[in-house]
């Protein structure tokens, strides 16, 4: 081989080596949370949701019982006669069930939020949500079977002593109806009692008991609705530094009554679907059960004007916080629902 040869050789060399420049690598878009499956969002979200609004049932109940020990306060001095002393006694029972009643919600919440640690324990997670979910069912049917029976008892008493108030300071009583809703309570606490002892004695329901139990549910969850739609919540008014405290709940479930009524009718809707529809078409039962929760989330968002209504108690304040973050995560979930569900149309 001659010089030139070897020169060329040696030019050509590094030029075949060269490693040709890659295209630049355009970076990846972040991934927002509207453009997630719903699956996987709520894969995350959906125990952290449970866990937020199990807290929020229970800071709710604590507040509830805090607020009840103003108002027996405040009847014992408002009435220092024989008039008031009888009305405190016979107003002791029902404050002592809806002390109850509030103590079974927070059970309620505890067993909600159980529910959602549960997903961070895969082997013993189908155990435990079993038990809780019972457990969480049966303490709000005996919550909302108390509330009845407190409504009733409370109804009565305070409607007296509103007219004997009336008559004593202006001499003419008013119409003070507070409807049947109390009966109607009643009515749906004591079926979704009945429907959680069966599912707890019988677990493995077959397809006969499926027949009794979702009609007899949907009546249940149609029964609460129209309670939260026609329930007049008893209030302290007379006087001012009194009037934001009252004697009932103010809705069932935490949140504002009519709409957490529409997200209840539209759950009824949903359950009834799941024995009408065919097996090819039963997914449309999750349309309204997704719809019953994204109202419900709406109706726990809304509480959020409470902070502006009136001066609250540090567990009234932390109680709708939670509330309202959990109404937040409930609302995503059903939005991405649905826009996985326009997607595949």
């Amino acid at each position: 081989m001659t010089e030139n040869e070897r020169t060329i050789g040696r030019e050509v060399e590094p030029a075949e080596r060269e490693v040709k420049p890659s295209r630049p690598t355009r970076p990846r878009p972040k991934r927002r949370v509207l453009s997630t499956g719903f699956k996987e969002f709520s894969g995350k979200m959906l125990p952290i949701t449970m866990i937020i609004l199990g807290l929020a049932i229970i800071f709710t109940s604590i507040a509830y019982i805090i607020t009840r020990e103003t108002v027996q306060y405040w009847l014992l001095i408002r009435s220092p006669n024989l008039i008031g002393f009888v009305l405190v006694n016979m107003a002791l029972f029902p404050f002592l069930i809806t002390r109850i009643a509030a103590i079974c919600f927070a059970g309620a919440g505890l067993m909600l939020a159980i529910y959602g640690f549960s997903f961070y324990f895969p082997e013993e997670r189908s155990e435990i949500q079993r038990i809780s979910m019972i457990a969480g069912f049966l303490l709000g049917s005996i919550y909302l079977l108390l509330l009845s029976i407190a409504g009733i008892q409370l109804t009565t008493i305070w409607l007296y002593d509103q007219v004997m108030f009336q008559m004593a300071f202006f001499g003419l009583p008013i119409n003070l109806s507070t409807g049947f809703w109390q009966y109607l309570l009643l009515v749906a606490a004591i079926l979704l009692l009945m429907l959680t002892l069966v599912k707890w004695i019988i677990p493995n329901a077959g397809e006969a008991t499926e027949k009794i139990v979702f009609p007899l549910g949907t009546i249940a969850v149609w029964l609460l609705a129209l309670t939260e739609w026609t329930k007049l919540t008893l209030a302290t008014s007379q006087l001012a530094q009194f009037a934001s405290i009252t004697l009932l709940p103010s809705s069932l479930f935490m949140g504002e009554p009519m709409i957490e009524g529409a997200a209840l009718i539209a759950l009824g809707i949903g359950m009834i679907l799941k024995l009408t529809m065919a097996n090819e078409k039963e997914s449309i039962r999750y349309v309204f059960t997704a719809m019953a929760a994204l109202v419900y989330g709406i109706a726990l968002v809304h509480q959020v004007l409470l902070l502006w209504a009136f001066s609250l108690t540090v567990f009234w304040l932390i109680a709708i916080i939670l509330a309202v973050v959990a109404g937040i995560f409930i609302v995503f979930n059903g939005v991405i629902y649905f826009k996985d569900c326009a997607e595949k149309i």
